[in-house]
């Protein structure tokens, strides 16, 4: 085209070298460009359809220059936004700071990535997904596509395992030194320092018993006032 940019056109070639009048093949074009476009905007939204229809249990979002072109209800859902008010709006919004640099250099970058991240849903409320983003080339422009899927209650069932691990093997460790009599004072100090920041104590009691003697022994006491060891 005289400005530049190209067009579509469809031809029709006739053999007209048999006439006198004419001797030559005449062509006849016609500018099928915005059919052409037309078709390709379809060939888009039925592979956008195709895209969100294969997720029914993750969120599905499609964006470009990291901002949402189109999200799947079950992503509005996660994120407790109507669908309508996330399209055009920016991908880094949603993403918690911390995270926001890494996220954003996946998606410039055009690479495919898989990695965990946060993000802040509309009530403020922090969400810990399982991102899967990868960016095709349609009709001249790079668009992404995301699968995101909430992996909050699994991660914080796994840190509330690791937790209750590392209090089992505290306290196997304590009773390991508490019953040895060669256990250095030093040791002591810091396995009791150690026992009081875990559990978050503010004071600390221990008791000793004795071979013979019935009633137990204050071993160690620190954290209460005079008067409450006295009680104690």
């Amino acid at each position: 085209h005289k400005d530049g940019s190209y067009r579509w056109v469809e031809g029709i070639a006739s053999n007209m070298l048999a006439d006198p009048t004419v001797q030559a093949v005449v062509f006849n074009y016609r500018d099928i460009t915005e059919r052409k476009r037309a078709e390709e905007a379809l060939r888009q939204s039925e592979q956008r359809l195709q895209w969100l229809a294969c997720a029914t249990c993750e969120g599905i979002a499609i964006t470009e220059n990291a901002r949402f072109l189109d999200v799947n209800e079950q992503f509005a859902h996660m994120m407790a936004y109507p669908r309508e008010e996330l399209i055009g709006k920016e991908v880094a919004s949603l993403i918690v700071p911390e995270d926001r640099e890494r996220v954003l250099t996946n998606i410039y970058a055009g690479r495919e990535s898989h990695i965990e991240h946060q993000m802040v849903r509309e009530d403020g409320r922090r969400l810990i997904v399982e991102a899967h983003g990868q960016t095709a080339e349609i009709g001249g422009r790079c668009i992404r596509f995301t699968a995101l899927r909430d992996i909050t209650e699994r991660k914080r069932n796994q840190e509330a395992l690791e937790n209750q691990n590392r209090r089992l093997n505290l306290l196997n460790e304590a009773a390991a030194h508490l019953l040895s009599s060669e256990a250095p004072p030093r040791v002591m100090t810091q396995l009791r320092e150690r026992l009081a920041q875990f559990f978050q104590a503010d004071a600390y009691v221990e008791f000793k018993a004795r071979e013979g003697v019935t009633e137990l022994e204050l071993e160690e006491c620190w954290g209460f006032s005079e008067q409450a060891k006295h009680g104690v």
